[in-house]
This record gives C-alpha cells, structure tokens and sequence, in this order.
C-alpha cells in the first residue's frame, strides 16, 4: 500500500491510492461550478523530488472543505488522530491561472475533456468523462519497491473491466479504456501479454467497441505473428454481420501494417545498434520502408497465410480487397 502525505488548509491528512478504486464515486446529477481532485499526471516531477510513496501538496489558501451532498465527487481522506467523513475540495474557477499545479479538473463542460486521478477512473459515466493515471510514463515506477503497487494498479483495472455489466457506459468507454490502460502497462513492461484475456473480449456478445478494441490491442501484442489468431480474426470479421465489425477489423489489420511499416517490430536479441539506426533512417522515406516493411510482414506466414484466404474468399466484398 502506498500512504501518501497531504496538507489541506494546512490539516496533515494520510491516505491510500486505492481507498476509492474499488467502489465507483456517486454519480453527479447536475455540476455546481467546477470540482477538482488532489492527484494528476502534473504531480510526477513533485513526487519524483520527494520520493517514492510519499507526497507534499500545498493548496491555495482559498480552497475550500465542503460536506458531500448530492452534487460533490466523494473523496476519503483520514489523520492518526481520527477519520473524517468524506471530503470534497472545490477550486474556484480563476484559480487555473493560480498555483494549483497539485490540483485536477473533473468537470463535464471545463477546459480539460480528459483530466486524472489515482482514485478512480470514472467520473462521469453516463456522459463519457473517464480519468485513468497512467503509470507506465514515470520513471519513478521502475523502482523495484513499487512492484507491489504496479501489481495492485493491474488488478483495480481488471476489476473496471467488468463495472460496465452493471453499470453501462457511454459507448463502454470504461471497458475500452481499462484494456487500454492495461495494454499500455504491459507495453511498458509491467505483466505478461494475456492473449486468452483479450481473445474473451472479442466474442460476439461482447459490445462493439469493446470488440473492437480487443481486437486493436490483440494484434499490438502480437497477434497478427499466430496463425490462429490471425484466422480466428478474418473468420469474425467474413462471418460478421456488422458493417462496423467488418470495416473495423479491415482498419486493424491497415493500422498494423502502416504501424510496423513507420515504427518497425520490436528489437530482437542481438540486433546490433548499428543496424537498428539503418532501419530507422530508412523509415523516414516510403520507398525505403517497403522493402524493411516486406521482410517483416511478407515473410510471416501466419499473417500473409489467412490475409491471402480473405482476399481470395467469396465473403469478402470488392471494396474489402
């Protein structure tokens, strides 16, 4: 667990990451100005310079401590001396100009669309304002004594994964952005690839975003080198009666190869450096990435392989080849 220390109006307050990420915040009904949380991505240089899991936030002497009522975003904070209900910090609008830098906006109709906290990802589900705090672009994680709450970070995600069931989002934003995030933590090195987690996403009665977010996410990990999956991708996307699926499953497959075709694969072991900058040279022109671009995808039969079997079924549409 990761106790952090907070000073509110000059009150030393103590509290937990997680206090919050296992039970959604009470939904707003209506916004009465603009409401702000303690914690964003701005806060990683303050908490690099004072170290892992402990933190200092100096607020303006103008916010303000409110009781929670039927309009105010919940937030738990608690002393050694006592435990205080549910607190709610309000920031008056000017302040943005005003040093707040350890504060963060949550309204549905400010400035900032997509803003962060390490409480909760959800704000407002119902419209589709999300907040996830993204770990993986802090170096302060690569800290062998942050394994533990990286571990615990993982396992809240796949927990938002499933309040959709109960709870639907705007578009299954919640769903789609967990795997995001869940993906952009593996992508950093924080787990292993679970290809079989992904693959659950992608069922038919699953939603269509989220399908198809799956579906992204599954070929970025490589999926599109496992001729079973590559298969099981083209049969869902001949046998699908969805305009969205088809088309969306054909966007997949052209993001993948514009992406390998710029970015290239993942090094290998004993690639050389030298070899490594040649190929990223050669990316920057089109006529020199083809060829670099071939030697990765043509050569992959499991990718080619069923590709070749899309092109030549009576499934697929002209416009599709």
């Amino acid at each position: 667990m990761c106790i952090e220390k907070c000073y509110v109006n000059g009150l030393e307050t103590t509290f937990n990451h997680f206090d919050l990420l296992s039970t959604p915040p009470k939904h707003p009904t209506s916004w009465d100005g603009h409401q702000y949380s303690l914690y964003e991505q701005k806060l990683a240089p303050l908490m690099q310079q004072v170290g892992p899991g402990e933190l200092t936030i100096k607020i303006p002497e103008s916010v303000e401590i409110k009781e929670p009522d039927a309009n105010t975003f919940i937030a738990s904070h608690s002393t050694k001396e006592k435990t205080y209900e549910p607190l709610t910090v309000r920031v008056d609008y000017h302040l943005l100009d005003g040093p707040n830098e350890g504060l963060s906006m949550i309204g549905s109709d400010g400035p900032e669309p997509h803003c962060y906290t390490t409480h909760n990802p959800i704000v407002d589900p119902n419209t589709g304002n999300f907040i996830v705090y993204g770990l993986a672009d802090y170096d302060i994680w690569d800290n062998p004594s942050q394994k533990q709450f990286i571990t615990d970070v993982v396992n809240e995600i796949h927990k938002l994964q499933r309040l959709d069931r109960w709870l639907p989002s705007r578009h299954y934003i919640i769903t789609t952005t967990a795997l995001k995030m869940g993906n952009l933590l593996i992508s950093a090195g924080y787990g292993e690839p679970r290809m079989d987690k992904l693959l659950l996403n992608t069922k038919p009665e699953e939603a269509e975003e989220v399908r198809l977010t799956a579906t992204d996410l599954l070929l970025d990990l490589g999926g599109y080198k496992n001729e079973t999956v590559m298969n099981y991708l083209i049969e869902m996307m001949l046998n699908g009666t969805s305009s969205a699926i088809r088309s969306g499953l054909l966007k997949s497959l052209v993001r993948l190869v514009g992406h390998t075709g710029i970015n290239g694969e993942f090094p290998t072991e004993g690639t050389s450096p030298m070899s490594l900058r040649q190929h990223a040279l050669a990316r920057k022109s089109i006529n020199n990435s083809l060829p670099l671009l071939r030697k990765s995808l043509g050569s992959e039969t499991p990718f080619t392989g069923p590709i070749w079997k899309a092109l030549v079924d009576k499934r697929t549409g002209s416009l599709e080849r």
